[in-house]
């Protein structure tokens, strides 16, 4: 069974743009009474701007973003959904996206594995799947954590969560990279200005610029999970054993992303 999907074409002031699936942000905007509305504008969102690419983004900024495309797509998808608690769509469909992200970072640890080499035993690691914690007992491998620069604030996704938010709220942003961000990094009011100007002016360039600078004037190490180095736990065996946990992982990922297909999306159909 596939997975829910509505494949929507978008464009931009009328010219087509791209194709993306928009099924859960559309899910939303029926359960608002607002979906008839897409064919003539698509409201940003940060749900929205997370599926599409930056050419989207700006149109949504710009409110000129539509979904035109298939013709009658708004009837056969609301007629799909008839019935049906929007609530309780969204959270399967979060079940669902949550399953598959745990799936691809199954997929990329069992790359890692084949493609890494053994490090010394002893060396700080990190959890192969939990960011930031150490491999507890039962796992035969962590990844090498090394110190790095960081390499700075990324201009479309600072703004992908300010729509989110509704603000600019770059100290929110910030602590998804660091706690306690005021001890850490310096002008985050410079960052917050920069945000505002593009909204009022909507000059990308000079955006991209301004946050270019900032991470620029910033200085900061962090610790950094450098995933080509396996390092040996106590449960340690060979390089192969590590290979075959990897795989045996993916495994379960692949049957949780079919179990929950099978047991929560039976009924939906792509119009």
């Amino acid at each position: 069974m596939a997975h829910p999907r509505l494949v929507l074409e978008l464009a931009a002031d009328h010219s087509p743009i791209g194709v993306f699936d928009l099924f859960g942000p559309a899910v939303r905007a029926y359960g608002e009474g607002t979906l008839d509305g897409w064919a003539r504008r698509i409201p940003a969102s940060f749900d929205l701007c997370r599926r599409v690419d930056d050419e989207c983004r700006k149109a949504a900024w710009d409110g000129t973003l539509s979904a035109p495309g298939p013709d009658g797509w708004p009837r056969a998808f609301q007629a799909k959904l008839t019935g049906r608690q929007t609530a309780t769509i969204l959270t399967d469909y979060a079940d669902l996206e949550a399953a598959i992200l745990i799936r691809d970072r199954a997929e990329r640890l069992v790359a890692a594995t084949e493609n890494g080499v053994v490090g010394r035993r002893g060396m700080d690691s990190a959890h192969p799947l939990l960011d930031g914690l150490e491999p507890p007992s039962g796992v035969p491998f962590g990844f090498a954590v090394v110190p790095a620069r960081w390499k700075g604030v990324n201009a479309k996704a600072l703004v992908d969560f300010a729509v989110g938010i509704g603000a600019p709220a770059v100290g929110d942003f910030l602590s998804t990279v660091v706690a306690n961000p005021v001890r850490w990094f310096r002008d985050i009011a410079g960052l917050e200005t920069a945000l505002a100007r593009l909204a009022d002016n909507r000059d990308e360039a000079q955006y991209v610029a301004a946050v270019a600078d900032w991470n620029s004037r910033q200085d900061i190490t962090l610790p950094v999970t450098d995933r080509k180095i396996l390092v040996p736990s106590d449960g340690w065996v060979s390089l192969e054993s590590a290979v075959e946990w990897s795989r045996g992982f993916f495994r379960s990922a692949q049957r949780l992303v079919s179990d929950i297909v099978d047991e929560k999306w039976a009924w939906y159909e792509e119009p």
